[in-house]
């Protein structure tokens, strides 16, 4: 099967971001080819692009094709957790290997101490980052203190994000992160993700609290905000707390 060749893409995050749809929609629907087709264009085109660098162990993927083109996290986040989500769908020891070097690269070359995934930080790679934490807590062979740890950071990683005068524009409100395409739907990755956190049962239960809360909140404000004129399409503003 060679459904996958159409998503062929120069840029890596692209084809990391249709990979996880895919991924999603095999998991929403149990159609196989949604699967298939993830399957096949990480294998054939995401991981090819992948480069060892000895200083971390690591693995990491050019942004995109060009001559030159580095890391960044909004390509290592996704290919990490996309990695994680492959070797939990087929048990392949090489997808977890994966996993774990990318996520050793980016935690180690591209993540702050203060556990901004990337400066400047935005909430769907902090989303995206912590939600291949958490899926490594249920999958890593690793001992039970490194287990803890990627559990721990995908708490950090998800909080950051709500908590952090970066990602907000105060008082735990998410912040307006720009007018494009790209940047309008930045907090629409980052939620699902922290929805899963917290129906995971795994997860603290003080942690899953304090982000359902935050959730709740950020709920009330869209909804109070949003603009039903066309419905059923509606509009909500860039900044959340603000009519469309």
């Amino acid at each position: 099967n060679t459904g996958y060749m159409m998503f062929e893409n120069p840029y890596t995050d692209d084809m990391c971001w249709i990979t996880l749809t895919l991924l999603h929609m095999n998991e929403a629907t149990g159609i196989s080819k949604y699967y298939t087709a993830a399957k096949g264009i990480f294998d054939n085109y995401i991981i090819k692009r992948a480069n060892e660098d000895q200083e971390t162990g690591g693995l990491w993927l050019p942004w995109n094709t060009d001559a030159g083109s580095g890391p960044n996290a909004c390509t290592q986040s996704p290919a990490t957790l996309i990695a994680a989500k492959l070797y939990q769908k087929t048990n392949q020891e090489k997808y977890l290997d994966y996993a774990k070097k990318l996520y050793a690269y980016t935690s180690k070359k591209i993540v702050k101490a203060d556990y901004r995934v990337e400066e400047p930080p935005l909430t769907y790679t902090q989303g995206t980052f912590g939600e291949a934490c958490r899926i490594l807590y249920h999958v890593t062979d690793e001992s039970a203190s490194i287990k803890n740890k990627y559990k721990t950071l995908a708490y950090q990683y998800i909080n950051y994000a709500f908590t952090s005068g970066r990602c907000t524009s105060g008082n735990n409100i998410l912040r307006h992160e720009g007018t494009s395409g790209d940047q309008s739907i930045f907090k629409a990755v980052l939620i699902p993700y922290a929805v899963n956190f917290v129906l995971d049962t795994d997860m603290a239960i003080a942690n899953r609290k304090a982000i359902a809360d935050y959730i709740q909140k950020y709920t009330k404000t869209l909804y109070a905000n949003l603009n039903w004129d066309r419905y059923p399409i509606v509009f909500c503003n860039f900044d959340w707390t603000k009519p469309w």
